[in-house]
């Protein structure tokens, strides 16, 4: 069976501490133990994961690193390999859990935190996963933007234990402009705005070369 390269597996997963410092008059979320540059990313914490691929498969989680490489370099979330180009339509698998459109812009744009899918992969995605049985939406899109993060969103606790963060909302879409949240968000997942995005007939694959690409491509240590 193919395992999708964004995937999490059960040794990559870390829960290295976070606290708030107070710095330019505002309340930041960091790292307890030392900083890596990998830590903050557009502006904001980033969940902590490692990229060895090894462990358990964890069906319902994705690996932050490897799904913000997906979003950034466009690269396909099962195999991992380049999905396309912009202007020349990156390859995408839409579903309503993981895809939403907004009034106020046109109807063939709309945001995602699911990456793209190449085309040799389709048929295989398109088989395994019962949500895209019943509801993908194949398409092709001209160009890609950030604009939002999901992550969970905390607060100081109140008096002398400041620093100790307080839950307040798990999975949150926080859009990067909102920078009076940024700081106190940890950040799992890069959310896309979609610009030209056109509906696309799946074409027919032997669904053998694309899981042989698959498994190829997961052989190799994720970065």
């Amino acid at each position: 069976m193919v395992v999708p390269y964004v995937l999490a597996r059960s040794k990559e997963l870390v829960t290295d501490p976070i606290r708030f410092v107070y710095s330019r008059a505002v309340y930041e979320l960091v790292y307890a133990l030392v900083g890596r540059r990998s830590d903050v990313a557009m502006g904001v914490l980033r969940a902590r994961v490692k990229t060895s691929a090894r462990g358990e498969v964890m069906w319902r989680l994705v690996n932050s690193i490897r799904q913000w490489r997906c979003m950034t370099k466009k690269l396909c979330q099962v195999c991992g390999e380049t999905a396309g180009r912009e202007g020349d339509g990156i390859p995408w698998i839409l579903t309503q859990s993981a895809f939403q459109t907004m009034s106020y812009l046109p109807p063939d744009c709309g945001d995602t935190n699911s990456p793209p899918t190449c085309r040799a992969c389709w048929p295989e995605a398109l088989k395994r996963c019962p949500e895209l049985k019943s509801h993908a939406r194949v398409v092709t899109v001209r160009e890609v933007e950030p604009v939002a993060v999901l992550g969970d969103v905390y607060r100081p606790s109140s008096g002398p234990h400041w620093r100790t963060p307080e839950l307040v909302q798990e999975q949150a879409y926080v859009p990067l402009d909102e920078f009076a949240r940024l700081p106190m968000v940890l950040a799992t997942q890069l959310v896309l705005l979609l610009h030209g995005i056109r509906n696309v007939e799946p074409p027919r694959f032997d669904i053998r070369s694309a899981a042989a690409r698959g498994r190829t491509a997961g052989s190799r240590k994720p970065g």
